[in-house]
């Protein structure tokens, strides 16, 4: 039993499961935390412009506008510049395996932090 654990344990090591695509086309539920804390959430819409990098647009509930945005993966991360009410920011998001990117982001007050789930 105890060799058929640690047999399972080094494979697991050895070989880590794949993550998920770091992005697909489409529609993610977005939930997050301002700098300040504050929990919000909404959708990002992902769209491929040319097999390597993605448009991304923010809506977040209750707010008008949004943000718009240009990634691209580097180094296993998705890694996105964007602006918000004419402010410059930047979000870098890591694949999980059930699919949903994770990461921080920050436009120059403080970090937040959001999850992106498709659906």
């Amino acid at each position: 039993m105890i060799r058929a654990a640690t047999l399972a344990l080094a494979l697991g090591l050895l070989f880590p499961p794949a993550p998920a695509a770091a992005q697909r086309a489409g529609t993610y539920q977005v939930e997050g935390t301002d700098p300040a804390g504050s929990p919000y959430s909404g959708t990002a819409t992902f769209t491929a412009l040319d097999g390597k990098t993605w448009r991304i647009t923010w809506r977040i509930d209750g707010e008008s506008g949004g943000a718009e945005g240009i990634g691209l993966v580097a180094g296993g991360l998705l890694v996105v510049g964007y602006t918000i009410s004419g402010a410059p920011g930047i979000a870098t998001y890591q694949p999980q395996p059930d699919g949903s990117l994770v990461g921080p982001w920050t436009s120059g007050q403080g970090l937040g932090s959001e999850r992106l789930v498709p659906r």
